[in-house]
Formats: structure tokens, C-alpha cells, sequence
């Protein structure tokens, strides 16, 4: 749906972004990954801070509901790589 390339989304800010923008994700949920990360990454990033298995867990469902949609979605066709 975009001329982005996988390194635009080095930064996951501007992903959360480009998933708004591209109608992916609504605002509300756009702004509640942006804070969720910005109180997270610190810990995670620089404190050694292990992900549980419930975290990795729930990560893995969501990813998986995520591509579901995007996949099937019936309005729209998005180009997805998984074969």
C-alpha cells in the first residue's frame, strides 16, 4: 500500500505512524503503542530487563491476529510476503 522499504521502519515510532496513516491501526491505538514503547524501551534496552513467556506469548498472538487481518481483510488486498 506504500513505497516504504523495511529499513523506514527501523524506528518503531514511525511504524506505529505509517500503520495510522496507512489505516491500519486507528489513532487511539497508534498513540497507546507509542506510549507503551516509550515506557518500556528504556528498561528493556538498557537494564537487561528478560521478556517473560506470558509477554512473548501474547506478542506472538497479536502478530498472528495482526497478519489475519491483514491478510483477509475484505475491503482491501495487502501484499504479503509469508508466501
Amino acid at each position: 500500500m506504500s513505497d516504504d522499504a523495511v529499513h523506514d521502519f527501523m524506528d518503531h515510532e514511525y511504524a506505529y505512524q505509517r500503520a495510522f496513516e496507512l489505516g491500519v491501526i486507528s489513532d487511539g491505538l497508534k498513540e497507546d503503542f507509542q506510549a507503551l514503547y516509550n515506557e518500556n524501551r528504556a528498561a528493556s534496552y538498557y537494564s537487561g530487563r528478560a521478556v517473560t513467556a506470558e509477554q512473548a506469548d501474547a506478542m506472538l498472538e497479536l502478530a498472528v491476529t495482526i497478519h489475519a487481518f491483514l491478510r483477509d481483510h475484505p475491503r482491501d488486498h495487502f501484499n504479503c510476503l509469508c508466501g
